[in-house]
């Protein structure tokens, strides 16, 4: 396989494989324009030149500023293309072209998160900026169900169109394979292709309203957090497939703002309780989904990007 990299491919391809966050942020030096002396400017330019009287400009004629008509706009089509390049390396590298702050994080945190994952969300703002990601988060409340529910009401104050939710005790694969390997120890035994995915780009790419990346509960032998487990096997294989479930964690969930608004209209009485669990019994991811369903919205599950859940060792 001929790995050379074209430059459009260097453009393109995905900055997020450096172990230094910061190693793609290169000001380039400039050289101070040297000042002419007296005694080295040339005779002839020491000339005064006459004064010109500048005439004074004219201000521009403001246009009257005509609304659209309702009939006239144009909804937005939902389409996220994903751009498959190659690192100098010869890895796929996946990247997914959006524009505006688009995304915003939405992190869950009980007591207080581990450095790891908030080493990751450092590495996410470094990666695409205040222009294209925000951030906020929900600490110290026990109630889980709570804090999702403010993190969706703050999400829809903004115009960003991807709620990315978060939970403290997650560490997300962000296409820094060695990085990932030094600091998650179930990461070592993994392939760089796996390790080159990125959890934005590729939950993004997958054209779907809901989608989560796999992880499995923190536990010796623990199975998939969604509702189907024969997916296990191709979970721990990495498999690159996007399955639909029935229900999943919302621990590294990707939501589409279109579920909140179709979720408010199937259910009008909801006030924002969408994460609030059905009977009183059902968990706060689990109820999500099914209030999704009715509103028109499958819950899709990315067995592609590596996430570890964080306890006593990972997961």
């Amino acid at each position: 396989m001929d790995t050379k990299t074209t430059q459009l491919e260097k453009n393109t391809a995905n900055a997020l494989d450096s172990f230094d966050p910061f190693a793609n942020l290169v000001m380039p030096f400039r050289h101070k324009k040297k000042e002419q002396t007296e005694a080295e400017t040339p005779k002839e330019s020491v000339k005064k030149q006459p004064k010109v009287k500048a005439k004074p400009e004219k201000k521009p004629r403001l246009e009257k500023v005509v609304p659209p008509k309702k009939e006239d706009i144009v909804e937005e089509v939902f389409e996220s293309p994903i751009i498959e390049s190659r690192t100098p390396e010869g890895m796929p590298s996946y990247r997914c072209e959006f524009g505006g702050r688009d995304i915003f994080v939405g992190m869950v945190a009980y007591k207080t998160t581990n450095p790891v994952t908030a080493f990751v969300l450092t590495a996410l703002a470094l990666d695409f900026g205040r222009d294209k990601i925000r951030f906020d988060m929900e600490c110290g409340n026990s109630m889980i169900y709570q804090a999702r529910n403010k993190l969706a009401a703050k999400f829809l104050e903004t115009d960003a169109r991807w709620l990315l939710m978060l939970d403290d005790d997650m560490i997300p694969c962000i296409g820094r394979p060695e990085w990932m390997r030094f600091w998650v120890p179930s990461a070592r035994n993994v392939l760089d292709l796996p390790l080159q995915r990125h959890i934005v780009h590729k939950l993004i790419g997958d054209n779907k309203t809901i989608v989560g990346a796999a992880y499995f509960e923190r536990r010796e032998g623990a199975g998939l957090v969604c509702s189907d487990q024969s997916l296990v096997p191709r979970a721990r294989q990495y498999d690159d497939a996007v399955v639909e479930v029935d229900w999943l964690g919302t621990g590294a969930m990707l939501v589409h703002r279109r579920v909140f608004e179709d979720i408010d209209k199937t259910y009008p009485d909801i006030d924002g309780n969408y994460f609030h669990p059905i009977d009183g019994k059902t968990g706060e991811d689990i109820s999500f989904c099914i209030r999704a369903k009715k509103a028109g919205h499958a819950t899709h599950i990315d067995l592609s990007v590596p996430t570890f859940h964080l306890g006593y060792k990972t997961y």
